[in-house]
């Protein structure tokens, strides 16, 4: 989901229903497959020892039982809907989350029965017409199932979590599954290629030089910088001189500070600029006082 999909959803969390907005909660942090959140046991909380807290259930696709980390916070969650459970049904229901009478009741009528996938998704959908949830392009945003697990997996990979760790904590069989959820945002992948590019802003006369809005406007963006540019690496700049062009015909790495194709950094331009100031007044005072010294 969008970041900004996000941001509404938790700031109208709380016009769920109570249960359902522990679900909610659950699965934004742990990113569970639809049918293993749905079936969390009630005693699925669980403490190592130490203060820290963990989840355990029952994964869905390989039949066997696991267990994640999970932060204080969700652990209190877990712990407000175990007793929401224990006080409704005692020790007649063993899951963490029920369902609900009346479907189509604006009241959560609770039943000791596992809630389904269409009524959990169907809580989100009512909730971004209510309160007109939309994408960046304007468009109500459609609640899936599968969506926070997919967020949860991209927000790791971009927060540069390795790749081993979110296999093992989204619970895949193989690395390769864990790859689906490894690409960028595009707003993501701008602001690194911006960062990058950052201190690189001025020409060979300190004028800027910004690259070309499409450099910045697709997943295929850092890969197309490598294709199309020569990247050619000075001690004080880059080369930017588009591959189109042909092959550079500076012999060497002196003329390229003076070629219109050369960025460097405002800092590092007027480093350059001083300290060839610098050699200029340097060769200048060498030439008197060898004058001086010869007469």
């Amino acid at each position: 989901m969008p970041e900004e999909v996000m941001r509404q959803l938790n700031q109208h969390l709380d016009s769920l229903h109570e249960p359902v907005m522990r679900m909610v909660l659950v699965d934004i942090e742990c990113g569970f497959r639809i049918g293993e959140l749905l079936r969390l046991k009630l005693d699925c909380l669980k403490s190592n020892g130490k203060g820290g807290w963990y989840i355990q259930y029952q994964m869905y696709k390989m039949k066997k039982e696991h267990t994640k980390p999970i932060s204080n916070e969700l652990a209190g969650v877990i712990q407000e809907q175990q007793a929401y459970i224990r006080k409704l049904f005692g020790n007649n229901f063993s899951y963490l989350f029920c369902g609900r009478a009346r479907q189509h009741s604006k009241e959560f009528i609770p039943e000791p029965k596992l809630m389904t996938s269409a009524s959990f998704v169907g809580n989100l959908k009512r909730l971004a017409q209510q309160f007109e949830i939309k994408d960046q392009s304007g468009k109500l945003w459609d609640f899936q199932t599968h969506q926070f697990r997919h967020t949860v997996g991209t927000r790791m990979i971009n927060a540069g979590v390795p790749q081993h760790i979110i296999q093992r904590y989204l619970g895949h069989e193989s690395p390769e599954m864990t790859m689906l959820y490894a690409h960028i945002f595009d707003e993501t992948l701008r602001k690194e290629v911006e960062k990058y590019h950052e201190l690189k802003v001025v020409n060979f006369q300190g004028e800027t030089a910004e690259l070309d809005e499409t450099i910045l406007s697709s997943n295929d963006d850092l890969e197309w910088f490598k294709k199309n540019v020569q990247a050619r690496a000075l001690e004080h700049g880059y080369c930017a001189r588009p591959k189109v062009l042909g092959d550079c015909d500076i012999p060497d790495f002196d003329g390229c500070y003076n070629c219109p194709h050369w960025r460097t950094n405002k800092t590092l331009y007027q480093f350059k600029r001083h300290f060839r100031a610098y050699q200029q007044c340097f060769r200048k005072s060498s030439k008197l006082w060898l004058a001086a010294t010869s007469s």
